[in-house]
C-alpha cells in the first residue's frame, strides 16, 4: 500500500464526512436496533425464566443456552445488562417516533415509561420481579443515550 498516507487528521476528516453523509434516521435506527438485539440475545442466553424468553420460545421453540456463573460480576451483568441496553434504545425510539426536539423531554418520557414498566411488575397479575435498581440503571443508560443523542445532533449540523 505504498502511497497510502493515512494520518490522524485524514481519519478525522473522513469521520466527519461519514457522520454528515449518513442519514440521521439511519444512525438513530441503529441506536435502537443494535441494543434491542443485543439485549434480547443476552436475555435469552442468561435468563431462561424471564417473560421475554418465554414469549420468544413460544414462537421458535425451546432454547438450551441458559448460562450461569456464581460470580458477583456475572450476576450484576445478567441482571442489568439487558435493561441498560433497552433503556438506551428507548431514548432513541422516543426521539425517532415523536416530534420532541428537547432531549430533556425525551429523557423524562423515557424515564417515566421505564419506571412505570418496572412498577407494574409489583402487581401480582404481571409476571416479573420489581427491582428498584432496574430503574436506576435504566435511568443511567437513558442519560448516556441523551448525551450521545446530543453529540449526534451536533455532528449532523
Amino acid at each position: 500500500m505504498a502511497g497510502l498516507n493515512i494520518t490522524p487528521m485524514t481519519l478525522e476528516v473522513w469521520k466527519v464526512k461519514i457522520m454528515r453523509g449518513l442519514d440521521n434516521k439511519f444512525v438513530i435506527l441503529l441506536n435502537i436496533l443494535i441494543p434491542l438485539v443485543l439485549g434480547g440475545s443476552f436475555y435469552i442466553i442468561t435468563s431462561s425464566d424471564a417473560l421475554f424468553v418465554h414469549l420468544i420460545t413460544s414462537y421458535i421453540g425451546d432454547i438450551k443456552t441458559d448460562v450461569h456463573f456464581d460470580t458477583k460480576w456475572y450476576l450484576l451483568i445478567s441482571n442489568y445488562l439487558a435493561d441498560i441496553l433497552w433503556g438506551y434504545s428507548l431514548v432513541f425510539a422516543i426521539h425517532l417516533a415523536s416530534d420532541i426536539t428537547a432531549t430533556c423531554k425525551v429523557f423524562l418520557l423515557a424515564f417515566a415509561f421505564s419506571s412505570l414498566m418496572e412498577a407494574i411488575q409489583m402487581h401480582e397479575c404481571v409476571l416479573g420481579t420489581f427491582d428498584f435498581y432496574d430503574i436506576v440503571v435504566e435511568g443511567v443508560a437513558e442519560i448516556i443515550a441523551v448525551i450521545i443523542l446530543k453529540k449526534l445532533r451536533r455532528h449532523q449540523k
